[in-house]
């Protein structure tokens, strides 16, 4: 969500500051309808400034923007091994809404904000066998998978922020139980 934001300002600013130019001595239009013309295309600049504007507020209300979450996992055959940890951390809860959506909240980050992740997993997950243990920093979860395969990827969309994902392998496994 991170990388969203930032490329809707990245956008934004290419607006404000590289609007296209008419030229009257290219156009065989009269002046009126150059000025008409120049018009309407401020006015779809204006409109495409304001709905993003209007998504980095949503992005801000869901407090997306500020609080990223570091989340690490590995996986063996039979589970899957998730951590996940959130600057300046209080509240912490986990929740399962099915065997393939996983919500986290908590109150987080200097301006002690509600913080929600909901990660949508690439397979089921056997809710009865999974464990968790929520610590006073991390929230550490061992999932126990429904089917004895290795997982591509932690989460089903490929646009979720990727680079807060961090794939470890056998050795962090070892560690972590």
């Amino acid at each position: 969500m991170l990388a969203h934001k930032i490329a809707l300002q990245h956008e934004r600013g290419k607006l404000l500051n590289n609007a296209p130019q008419l030229k009257p001595w290219q156009s065989r239009d009269s002046l009126a309808f150059q000025l008409q013309s120049i018009d309407t295309q401020v006015r779809e600049y204006q409109l495409l400034i304001s709905s993003n504007d209007l998504k980095l507020r949503q992005l801000r209300n869901e407090n997306v923007h500020g609080v990223c979450p570091i989340i690490q996992w590995a996986e063996t055959i039979n589970h899957v091994y998730l951590r996940i940890c959130y600057p300046n951390v209080k509240d912490q809860k986990i929740t399962f809404e099915d065997d393939k959506t996983c919500l986290v909240t908590c109150i987080a980050g200097e301006g002690q904000r509600l913080c929600r992740l909901k990660l949508e997993l690439t397979k089921k997950v056997n809710l009865m066998a999974t464990k968790v243990d929520i610590g006073d920093t991390v929230i550490n979860c061992i999932l126990s998978k429904e089917e004895r395969k290795l997982w591509r990827t932690l989460v089903e969309d490929e646009r979720t922020d990727c680079y807060l994902i961090q794939f470890k392998g056998e050795d962090w496994i070892s560690q972590f139980c």
